[in-house]
């Protein structure tokens, strides 16, 4: 017998192949064994000990082709995502090729495996001892060497059918489904032989050493799902988007082409569509049988088809149908034609660290959105990531996903995921969030690297102690990068790893690793892949052969149980584009009819053939409801009928009922018809009545029959929420009872008229629909508003329910103007009644009515709160009686009769200022700030000398520690310098000006700044505007939001000469969003020739937070080109001139700080080392001259430079993208306020660059204009000259690194009168006399550049 050693010292194993042939041998002298992976094994080489006999002899060709082709099946994972076992491995290997080698046909291999025992050694005699030049790579598969105690001659025929029925035996024990409670733990097939036949003959011949037969053992790809803290099953239901009726896909809507793929449960093949607006299109369906799916699997089928129904991500695979037929459920998905990441590792074995950056940083992208969206992915390897046609990866299977895990606090205790990549805390069962996804990037990150795991033992109990305790063994040959990442990813304590914490993401995007990654780019796809798959014939080319090789064919599928069945209601799915694309035929006759028939589950055909029509049963303004009788079946049923739809539009409301239909306790929709012009929507009949009939026939409720009715009802109000409805109406006569027993259970929430989808990021609405009593005071305001109107609602609900009467309205004649008047008023909760209600209610209807949207509690906190907790042991007496239940009703029928009988007239507010609401300091809206500035003073300081401007300005350096805040941007002598001094510290500085050998002299501009924040924004609200035909307010400031809104508006208006553009997300995951406009006409030279390219120009407001004026000059300019191109032949010349670059707001997030919380913010708002400092200056954090001078350190400062240069993501990103366009790029300007300056370069200097007479010439030519306007007087020069050092800046950078010769930086009005509060009536003739002076400057340029 002979034997090779390959000792490994490092895992502690030793192989040997032996030979069974008497006359095999080992050419020694050809030991040079190399393998393509040779390079990433340890420094340590490895050494062959070979016993031989003197007659044994084996071809080195054949042994060498054995251990490479050895080498590389064990390294290497199969399809299916498990470790082939080195036995199974070299089966299949001699299997393959028994055929094609005699050399191999007549010997016997046999492989062992040598435990880290001192007691096994090579055999003593005859050694030859060879050193291997290469290194083994360290992730091979070993098989364990057992009975080494052992001394047995295994010859015999008895004894080689033991070994191979123990063998046997041993496979399929390790086949088995784990099953801990009794459902989860689901281990998918092996794909190994169990024949005796493929069994290794285990021949051991005489030796001193006796070997004996391997233990088989597999690395399982193990997904579980066992949640520990509740192991009953149970049903989910599903969410979002889900839309039902006659008209939905089917499966014979499909063509089948290829089997792509096979389980035990079901499926996958490609398919093409052949009807309907995508025909031809291929996709992925994915198809499992019913009947074969256990609870806890229909769960994660579910699960997996609403996660995927919410998701629109370039990096996550994208749904487009979901269907059910009686035995099967389908789901249509992209087809990535590139195949899995796994088969590429495959046949790469490891990557280049430029590929895994790549892959890594698209992968990170899709983690992190599903993570902002509450979603833990919990089963990363290879196999679950594609790449598509063009190499860009997606991410699929969610069947192990989680949702509703919002934060790292919140956590889930499921034990899932596949073992090789689970983290520490989902092993130990501790509790996890979305943070153990990033443990499982890093295992990624590391097999894509090195080629081989971190964590794998030879079973699954072994490779989870190594998770919990093993050292990482690190690689010596990854970059330090690569390491560092790695070594963060694996930190056992989840807070501790990167990815954790509020900034996890970007601290993962700033990581040294990804460096080179340009992150916009990236996720615009605008990076080519490292590797493209070729384009070949065959669609499933990078698809297992052993799949694609087989028809494709759908059986009916086995009838599941009733069950099982019911358990898909509302499967069905199509994505919005799809439902869209049906809107777009013009054999719709108008916008109703068309929304309407693209409604899935509206029917064409006529009412009057399913149902009879009986008595009436209510009449309302637009509609009429009626009992029905379905003919078929008998079955009454109520139908509202609307015989005009255009009056009101009911679609949105079909859809919505149709979309959840599956809730509880919403009205369910049996059926709805389109017979034009009348709609008729058919859902269960309501025989309870409402709930204030209940009300009015028992006279009063008990706190606990309030509790259990508002439980309900909150419950359903959190569904809603949850899947981004707003109800908006939510009232006693909208909620009534399915049965006539009354009881909680058969609540029904009826009315979904005014519902609304939310769609917008912000998800804000605007529209004021409501019944007054019961509205929100955002929304009697006409602010906008979000699902938290709806918690108003029920606050009102519930006070009603309890007290017998509203809160707000104590007449019926009351106007929602008086209504919204008492609000600002201090709730009541005087009088008997109150007295025997619990405190917890108190509480909760005083949170609820919390006059501040954001500080009322969710739905879900609602759900959670203790009153319903302790539901049963609440007072079961009665509370009172309703008094006059008549003017309850009144009132509840008096809605807001402006909407109904003219949508288009204006809210006439009233003198609303004279309310409580707005003569409180703290306003907490969206409009105005939470910081107080109630007086607040604003000093003018006067200084005369070099002396007392050097110590001024060394001051205001260190001001902010003492709450002192320097408005001016000029230090000179006789410029006057603004100051705002707070209350306490009024007389002391007083004081430190008067310590001067010559005394500071200085004047208060305003007495009270609080007030001058507080009357404008009075104003603000009632101050009459002039409204533009695109429906924005020029002369008035907006908020973030308004801002993008209205730059899609200008889109939508000017087609052909606007367009959206964005830089990149802000730190708080805002969009940097800017409109571009170019028109499609050549630009021509001063002789008339064209021009190929188009120069361009970039323009910013909004840098410094506080500075309103700034993004509503620029608004005011981006408009008025736009509104007066082919009309003004001025305007349109210089149009088509450059192309516009325009970012109203640069620092999105500080902007809409000083709309939420602090007026005069200037900074952005990342973290610093100091915990209750915020935000670095964005116009010092540049990469030029950084932070040289006219800047601070110190976080705390107003213009703190950043830790390092473009340390903001902000200016990053508008760097990134002035980089990647500086050859067009000619002319920036970054608008500022206040001081009335029109600066070019440098700033770090007062020296002035040799190009500034040229960029001077320019300022001149641009103030002239100005000043012709109005008579405005500005003045120029370079920044560090004219008003004083400051490096770091915006225009140091474009115009020393990026080259822009024409850099500018712009302070707009006033000079100090209001500061940062300047007026909105100066908004207009500030932007007008601008625009003046950018015209002039820009003629003055195009002479320059088009030469």
């Amino acid at each position: 017998m002979d034997f090779l050693e390959l000792p490994r010292h490092v895992e502690h194993h030793k192989f040997y192949l032996s030979s069974c042939e008497s006359s095999a041998g080992i050419d020694t002298h050809d030991s040079n064994i190399s393998s393509r992976h040779s390079s990433l094994s340890s420094n340590s080489s490895s050494n062959i000990v070979l016993p031989t006999r003197t007659s044994s002899s084996i071809h080195t060709n054949i042994f060498l082709n054995i251990l490479k082709r050895l080498h590389c099946l064990t390294l290497r994972r199969k399809k299916n995502g498990r470790y082939r076992s080195l036995s199974s491995s070299l089966h299949l290997f001699f299997k393959k090729n028994q055929q094609s080698s005699n050399n191999i046909d007549q010997s016997t291999i046999e492989f062992y495996k040598s435990p880290s025992s001192p007691q096994i050694s090579p055999i003593q005699t005859d050694i030859v001892n060879v050193n291997l030049s290469n290194k083994l790579n360290q992730s091979c598969q070993q098989l364990y060497h057992t009975g080494a105690k052992q001394n047995k001659i295994l010859n015999s025929k008895n004894n080689k059918f033991q070994i191979e029925k123990s063998l046997i035996q041993n496979i399929r024990h390790s086949d088995k489904t784990v099953s801990e409670d009794n459902n989860t733990n689901t281990l998918s097939s092996v794909d190994l032989a169990l024949t005796p036949q493929l069994c290794i003959p285990a021949l051991i011949k005489e030796s001193n050493l006796s070997v004996t037969p391997v233990q088989h053992i597999t690395t399982f790809d193990l997904k579980s799902t066992q949640d520990e803290t509740n192991s009953a099953e149970s049903e989910i239901e599903i969410t979002n988007i889900t839309k039902e009726g006659c008209d939905r896909a089917e499966s014979s809507q499909f063509e089948l082409l290829q089997t792509l793929g096979a389980g035990s449960f079901g499926k996958v093949f490609l398919v093409r569509k052949i009807v309907g607006p995508d025909a031809s299109t291929l996709y992925a369906m994915k198809v499992l049988t019913k009947a074969s799916l256990k609870v806890r699997d229909r769960q994660r089928t579910k699960m997996e088809r609403d996660i995927l129904a919410q998701i629109s991500h370039p990096f996550v695979v994208k749904l487009h149908y979901a269907f059910q037929t009686e035995g099967k459920v389908y789901l249509v998905l992209d087809f990535l034609r590139g195949g899995d990441l796994f088969t590429r590792l495959s046949k790469e074995v490891m990557f280049t660290e430029r590929d895994v950056q790549f892959y890594l940083a698209e992968l990170a992208l899709a983690l992190d959105h599903l993570h902002s969206l509450g979603i833990v992915y919990r089963d990363l390897k290879p196999e679950n990531i594609l790449l598509d046609t063009d190499g860009h990866i997606a991410l699929t299977d969610f069947g192990l996903s989680k949702e509703s895990v919002p934060t790292q606090d919140s956590k889930t205790f499921s034990f899932c995921g596949t073992v090789e990549y689970m983290s520490p805390e989902v092993v130990s069962r501790k509790g996890h969030s979305h943070v153990a996804d990033w443990w499982s990037y890093g295992v990624l990150a590391f097999e894509m690297i090195t080629g081989h795991l971190p964590f794998h033992g030879t079973n699954r109990k072994e490779t989870m102690n190594m998770i919990l305790k093993a050292k990482l063994a690190m690689p010596t040959y990854p970059s330090l990068e690569a390491q560092s990442l790695l070594r963060m990813l694996f930190k056992r304590n989840p807070a501790n790893r990167l990815g954790a914490g509020p900034d996890g993401f970007r601290n993962i995007q700033n990581h040294p690793f990804f460096e080179s990654i340009d992150w916009d780019k990236l996720y615009k796809k605008q990076i080519e892949p490292p590797f493209i798959p070729p384009i070949h014939s065959d669609f499933a080319h990078y698809f297992d052969k052993e799949f694609t090789c087989k028809t494709p064919t759908d059986s009916p599928g086995i009838p599941p149980s009733a069950e099982a069945h019911e358990s898909f209601h509302g499967f069905s799915y199509i994505a919005p584009e799809l439902i869209d694309a049906r809107q777009n035929d013009s054999t719709y006759s108008n916008d109703v009819e068309r929304r309407l028939r693209s409604i899935i589950g509206v029917k064409l055909t006529p009412f009057k053939d399913e149902y009879e029509l009986k008595e009436v049963l209510s009449h309302g303004k637009t509609s009429t409801c009626y009992r029905c009788i379905h003919r078929p079946t008998r079955e009454e049923y109520a139908v509202k009928i609307i015989k005009d739809p255009s009056i009101n539009d009911p679609s949105d409301e079909i859809e919505l009922l149709f979309r959840y239909n599956q809730l509880t306790h919403i009205i369910r929709i049996r059926d709805a018809f389109f017979n034009s012009p009348t709609v008729y929507i058919v859902t269960e009949l309501m025989r309870g009545g409402e709930l204030f009939d209940k009300i009015r026939q028992e006279k009063s409720l008990s706190e606990r029959e309030s509790a259990k009715i508002m439980f309900v009802i909150t419950k359903t109000v959190e569904q809603l929420h949850r899947n981004s409805i707003v109800h908006r109406d939510l009232q006693p006569r909208n909620i009534m009872y399915v049965d006539t027993d009354r009881q909680p259970s058969s609540l029904r929430i009826v009315d979904l008229g005014f519902a609304k989808q939310q769609r917008a990021e912000n998800g804000l609405l605007m529209t004021p629909c409501f019944t007054k009593e019961y509205a929100a005071p955002e929304v009697l305001s006409r602010k906008k508003y979000d699902e938290s109107c709806d918690i108003w609602s029920l606050g009102i609900l519930l006070y009603t329910l309890l007290a017998g009467n509203t809160p707000f309205a104590f007449d019926r004649n009351d106007s929602h103007e008086l209504i919204l008047a008492r609000t600002a008023n201090k709730l009541s909760f005087a009088g008997p009644t109150w007295e025997r209600v619990t405190d917890d209610a108190k509480r909760l209807v005083s949170a609820m009515l919390d006059i501040d949207p954001k500080k009322r509690p969710t739905a879900s906190e609602l759900c959670k709160h203790p009153w319903f907790s302790n539901i049963d042991s609440l007072p079961n007496a009665k509370l009172s009686n309703i008094q006059d239940h008549n003017l309850v009703r009144h009132n509840l029928d008096a809605t807001f009769n402006a909407i109904n009988t003219n949508p288009n007239k204006n809210l006439k507010l009233g003198p609303i200022g004279d309310s409580n609401l707005f003569k409180r300091p703290i306003i907490a809206s969206n409009v105005y700030a939470d910081k107080s500035y109630l007086k607040h003073q604003l000093w003018r300081l006067h200084v005369k000398n070099n002396e007392q401007v050097a110590k001024i300005l060394e001051f205001s350096r260190s001001a902010h520690i003492h709450g002192i805040n320097f408005w001016s941007e000029e230090f000179r002598i006789n410029v006057p310098i603004d100051v705002s001094i707070p209350p306490e510290v009024i007389d002391s500085f007083a004081e430190y000006l008067s310590s001067f050998d010559d005394k500071i002299k200085y004047d208060v501009v305003m007495k009270d700044i609080g007030a001058v924040i507080d009357k404008q924004k009075l104003l603000h609200k009632l101050r009459p505007s002039i409204v533009n035909d695109d429906d924005f307010a020029y002369d008035k400031y907006h908020t973030i939001d308004d801002i993008h809104a209205w730059i899609d508006k200008m889109v939508q208006t000017y087609p052909t000469l606007a367009s959206t553009f964005t830089v990149g997300q802000s730190y708080e995951k805002r969009n940097m969003k800017g409109l571009k406009i170019s028109s499609s006409k050549l630009a021509t030279k001063l002789d008339g020739t064209s021009v190929n390219k188009k120069k361009a120009v970039w323009w910013d407001g909004g840098i410094h937070a506080r500075e309103w004026i700034s993004p509503a000059t620029v608004i005011y300019i981006a408009h008025t080109l736009l509104s007066n191109y082919s009309t003004d032949p001025t305007i349109t010349h210089i149009v088509d001139q450059f192309d516009y670059y325009i970012l109203p707001v640069f620092n999105v997030d500080g902007y809409a700080y000083t709309w939420t919380k602090d007026r005069l913010w200037r900074k952005t708002r990342s973290k610093t080392i100091i915990p209750l400092c915020y935000g670095a200056d964005p116009n010092r954090n540049w990469d030029y001259e950084w932070c040289k001078g006219g800047a601070s350190h110190d976080p705390c400062s107003d213009t703190y430079c950043g830790s390092k240069p473009f340390s903001e993501i902000e200016t990053k990103q508008v760097s990134g993208f002035i980089g990647a366009n500086n050859d067009s790029i000619v002319h920036y300007i970054n608008f500022h306020s206040y001081s009335q300056l029109w600066m070019t370069p440098w700033g770090y200097t007062t020296k002035r660059p040799d190009q500034f007479t040229l960029q001077d010439d320019g300022s001149v030519q641009a103030v002239d204009a100005l000043g012709a306007v109005f008579g405005t007087k500005y003045d120029h020069g370079n920044i560090g000259a004219t008003i004083y050092i400051a490096s770091g800046n915006t225009v140091d950078w474009t115009f020393g690194t990026a080259n822009v010769t024409f850099s500018y930086a712009v302070e707009l009005r006033d000079t100090g009168e209001y500061g940062f509060l300047l007026p909105e009536d100066q908004i207009v003739p500030c932007g007008q006399e601008t625009l003046a002076g950018v015209l002039a400057l820009l003629k003055y340029i195009e002479e320059h550049v088009y030469t």
